[in-house]
């Protein structure tokens, strides 16, 4: 595994288009409920919870191999705030659409996944193949876990450059 596969959450919670709202809000916190304490002692518990809150954090809508839309935290939010009949409400009604995904082809360099990210001012970048099937997700967190000082160099030497 590549230094950049380790920041794909390779098994995002998933839902049909047909769900309701109430049930995908669900989903996610019940992926927030089975997050483990973290162990000092334990060299893989950063990264078992950060995988653990990317999936809570977000569901993505699936029908059979097709990626539809991404229901995050921040659309519950919205929705709340407006009134909306959860229960009531097919997810597929207020997905986020069209959605922004990075194929992992080229996925070569953490700074594409970051510009994407940062200019659609979005959270979770869902990763695809050739075929735009669903293989995972990044997040602005799981990227930066791998960011080392001489990368926050590099980036800083882009944008200057890009003046």
């Amino acid at each position: 595994m590549t230094q950049l596969e380790q920041a794909i959450t390779t098994n995002p919670l998933t839902v049909s288009s047909d769900t309701n709202v109430a049930e995908a809000i669900l989903q996610m916190s019940a992926a927030r409920a089975s997050c483990s304490l973290k162990d000092d002692d334990d060299i893989d518990s950063d990264s078992n919870l950060l995988i653990s809150e990317t999936r809570s954090s977000c569901v993505i809508i699936v029908e059979g191999t097709k990626l539809l839309g991404i229901f995050t935290e921040r659309d519950v939010v919205h929705l709340s705030a407006n009134g909306y009949q959860l229960a009531e409400t097919k997810i597929s009604e207020v997905i986020a659409q069209p959605v922004i995904t990075l194929r992992k082809s080229d996925f070569t360099d953490i700074f594409a996944a970051l510009t994407l990210l940062q200019s659609h001012h979005i959270r979770h970048l869902p990763i695809v193949d050739d075929y735009d099937q669903l293989i995972g997700l990044v997040t602005h967190e799981s990227l930066r876990q791998l960011l080392h000082p001489v990368d926050l160099l590099r980036s800083q030497k882009r944008k200057i450059s890009n003046l």
